[in-house]
């Protein structure tokens, strides 16, 4: 009985065997066992960021796991320490969450700045000083070395229109800050987005500017060898894949690469397109144009301007907002189906209860639903939690400041959690495998997104949920890379299959 209530509630206990020995046993470690769940389970949080909005410079918020309880856990209102906090906050494997702003600090060209998300502590890390950078509107990524990495829409060490955004790393572990890259040298400029890590270990972006029709950039970045390789440029005009690309790429169980362009026909116009960048096709068909938004009436009303990223949520299906269109012209949710090639416009927004205007992107939270932000056009910023299977979007809290190029996060905040050392670099056995491996991961963070890819970038095979142990019988010979998302942790590891 005992087990099957251990089972039920998803706990793992090393002492399980022991159990037998006494019913005093049983009870205290049964009792352990719910203070375990009360203790981790109960404190998953939401958190995101807003910019300004008024007199208030922007802040950092947090609510519950099921968006209530909202509340303000930092208030921009110290220029020196930061102010605008653009993009999103990341947690570390530290514990810590980490975030950019976008002005603020002794230069006035942002800061990155780090936040205990137990005491709410925040401290500044770093001072943007145009050189190293000015002005980020992304977020950071934690890459298999450990550090963070993140780009500058402006910035550089060049001056004038030549200051065009650099692509940087910071070393939470000690501090240290290097730009990486100058996007001048790379014939790349403004990157509004984010930064991902590939299944290849590499760093994928794009940015809105640069690329042969200085349209837009889609590129990679190797970190050992620091080398910067440009794969895709986005060209102005019908029939291309659109261009102004703002948000981040998302790689799909199929290992391509999707993302969102702003718009999509010659000059500042169209509504916007969904692309796929597919690493493993023939090198003059690696990109594709998926779907096209239209900003005219009586297409418009399926939504247009397309500020934010895709997400890729458990049921295999794309998911991703607009900011304009719709019925209300207030912006849409909508759905890409990678199966059945369609995209459909799920529920339209309104400037009124629901809020106005995404910028950002979604998140798919552990309870399923999908959560998002809306800007303070037209009232009051609204945080949202939308249900897939009902089509209901119910709004959860009012938000302070305005949320630009946002999503938010989950993540655990109980301290003996939260301070777990993750390794960058996973450790999984036995090594070679034949049947099951075993990755070392905490109970209480064995939930998450494992993706195994050959040596090639395919795909071979992927696991949502408990993720501690993975049957890869199936699998031929050979020597996989695999990639397990946990708390907003990518870990990478080695798979040696005999």
């Amino acid at each position: 009985m005992l087990s099957q209530v251990i089972y039920r509630n998803y706990i793992s206990c090393k002492f399980v065997k022991t159990l037998q020995r006494s019913a005093m046993k049983q009870i205290l470690l049964f009792t352990a066992c719910l203070l375990f769940i009360n203790s981790s389970f109960a404190q998953k949080q939401l958190w995101g960021m807003a910019g300004a909005n008024g007199t208030v410079k922007g802040t950092i918020f947090k609510t519950d796991s099921a968006g209530d309880n909202y509340s303000d856990v930092y208030t921009f209102n110290d220029p020196t320490n930061g102010l605008e906090p653009y993009g999103s906050l990341v947690k570390a494997a530290n514990g810590y969450l980490y975030g950019l702003t976008s002005r603020g600090g002794t230069k006035g060209f942002g800061v990155l700045f780090r936040l205990d998300p137990v005491t709410g502590a925040y401290t500044k890390k770093h001072d943007f000083d145009s050189v190293n950078g000015k002005t980020p509107y992304g977020s950071l990524v934690q890459a298999p070395n450990g550090k963070l990495y993140g780009m500058t829409y402006s910035g550089g060490s060049y001056t004038g229109n030549a200051n065009i955004g650099v692509l940087f790393e910071f070393d939470p572990a000690t501090d240290a800050f290097a730009v990486k890259v100058d996007f001048l040298l790379e014939n790349a400029a403004r990157a509004y987005g984010s930064l991902v890590v590939g299944s290849d270990a590499r760093l994928y972006g794009l940015t809105s500017g640069g690329g042969a029709d200085a349209s837009g950039l889609l590129f990679n970045f190797d970190i050992p060898t620091n080398t910067f390789t440009r794969l895709e440029s986005f060209i102005s005009g019908p029939g291309w894949e659109g261009f102004d690309p703002r948000g981040q790429l998302v790689q799909a169980a199929d290992g391509s690469f999707y993302g969102l362009s702003r718009y999509g026909q010659a000059g500042w116009s169209g509504g916007g397109v969904v692309f796929r960048y597919d690493p493993a096709a023939p090198l003059f068909n690696k990109m594709t144009a998926l779907h096209k938004f239209i900003d005219t009436l009586p297409g418009s009303q399926n939504g247009n301007d397309l500020m934010g990223s895709l997400i890729q949520a458990v049921n295999g299906k794309l998911y991703g907002m607009t900011r304009l269109g719709g019925i209300n012209d207030a912006g849409t949710i909508f759905e890409y189906d990678l199966v059945a090639d369609t995209c459909t416009k799920l529920y339209d927004l309104n400037n009124t209860t629901d809020g106005f205007g995404p910028y950002g992107s979604l998140m798919q939270a552990s309870d399923g639903n999908l959560y998002g932000l809306t800007t303070s056009q037209g009232g009051q910023a609204r945080l949202f939690r939308y249900n897939i299977a009902v089509n209901t979007l119910t709004v959860k809290a009012n938000v302070t400041g305005t949320p630009h190029y946002t999503a938010l996060i989950e993540a655990t905040t109980t301290t003996g959690l939260n301070n777990h050392p993750f390794n960058a670099a996973l450790k999984i056995y036995p090594m070679p495998a034949r049947n099951i491996i075993y990755l070392d991961i905490p109970v209480a963070h064995r939930y998450g997104t494992v993706v195994i890819t050959d040596i090639s970038g395919k795909v071979t095979k992927r696991q949502d949920g408990e993720i501690n142990t993975i049957n890869v019988a199936d699998l031929p010979t050979g020597v996989y890379f695999l990639a397990a998302t946990v708390d907003g942790n990518v870990l990478h590891g080695q798979v040696v299959k005999n």
